[in-house]
């Protein structure tokens, strides 16, 4: 069953209404899964086919661990500049967590790097409210590690689709807050007093980790051995939070660690007021994912090769990252549908 009617490459749409469907389906979406589920965390795995075509790109946290990828302090809060020393592309997700520099910093678009480039500049948020030094050992004038995503939809909506620096410090606050409440401790307890502000050092925070382990003992390894895993959605306390896709199985296994443990994080700060409304069926999530495609759209461009389009409903907001030329026709990379509301989501697979 082709549930989205997506292509391979298309021509550069603009901000317009979705149009295609043409001949040839990628990403055929056959089924969402039976739901996995721990305590009030339930996904569903999204099976389809590869896209054709989709280049190989290591990620951000493989490419600065290989030492490949450079990125660097411009002296502006909401700018880096970026470049990849390798011979591999490298994609960029949006809010990847950047540790060190003289803030941390999450990034705004999702943007591939080609092999060998020269600096770019990549739009980020700070969140780590207050530091502009060095911090400890860390060179404060570039940046080495990228072990997590930013966690919560809220504080996706802050610097990706309303791009406010201050909602964004609000929203990290936020889930510290949450955090300490979950884990039934004070917010020192969760913080660093390295940097108290610092989400990256919350998600690192022992008792935060101790929190999320469960979640993913029993969710990390249920990708393993399905090649026709291209996407997952998750519901928190029975609603939708969002649903992630990519153009191939093996794309989407290795963004996974990081995409479960934002999950786990999420669901972890959200329990201390669970519960369990699920009164919506997978159809109505499929539903809403086909509304919000063939809706207006707006663009933000990351690079010369790399766009995002945002097209958004009352229910959703969807975010679809396009690279290529767009004379000659692009591939998506990466399709990211965040639920505003949470809708309802029944524990049932199609």
């Amino acid at each position: 069953m082709n549930l989205f009617g997506w292509n391979n490459k298309k021509k550069a749409e603009g901000a317009e209404p979705r149009q295609d469907g043409g001949d040839t389906a990628v990403c055929e979406m056959e089924s969402f899964s039976e739901p996995f589920v721990s305590k009030n965390l339930t996904v569903f795995l999204l099976r389809g086919k590869d896209l054709e075509g989709v280049p190989e790109c290591l990620t951000l946290e493989e490419a600065l661990e290989q030492g490949v990828v450079v990125v660097e302090e411009t002296g502006v809060v909401n700018t880096l500049r970026v470049k990849n020393t390798g011979k591999t592309r490298v994609f960029i997700q949006s809010g990847d967590i950047l540790k060190g520099g003289k803030q941390d910093r999450a990034i705004r678009e999702d943007l591939v790097l080609e092999p060998e480039c020269d600096f770019v500049s990549i739009h980020v948020f700070c969140v780590e409210r207050g530091r502009w030094r060095k911090r400890g050992l860390e060179d404060d004038s570039h940046f080495s590690h990228s072990g997590h995503l930013t966690t919560g939809k809220d504080l996706k909506m802050a610097y990706r689709y309303g791009a406010e620096q201050n909602a964004v410090w609000q929203e990290v606050s936020n889930f510290q807050a949450k955090a300490a409440r979950s884990a039934g401790v004070s917010n020192e307890d969760v913080t660093s007093d390295a940097s108290p502000t610092s989400l990256n050092l919350t998600l690192d925070n022992q008792k935060v980790s101790e929190s999320t382990s469960e979640y993913l003992e029993s969710l990390k390894d249920i990708t393993t051995g399905k090649n026709d895993v291209v996407g997952f959605a998750f519901a928190i306390n029975g609603k939708l939070s969002e649903v992630e896709v990519y153009p191939s199985s093996a794309f989407f296994r290795k963004m996974w660690p990081k995409l479960i443990a934002s999950a786990a994080h999420e669901a972890f700060c959200e329990s201390f007021h669970k519960t369990d409304d699920a009164s919506t069926s997978v159809e109505g999530l499929k539903e809403l994912m086909k509304e919000v495609e063939q809706s207006q759209g707006r663009e933000l461009r990351s690079s010369a090769k790399s766009r995002t389009v945002v097209r958004e409903t009352d229910q959703t907001v969807f975010f679809e990252s396009l690279y290529g030329n767009p004379e000659e026709g692009e591939l998506w990379m990466h399709r990211n549908y965040v639920s505003r509301q949470g809708e309802s989501l029944s524990r049932q697979g199609t």
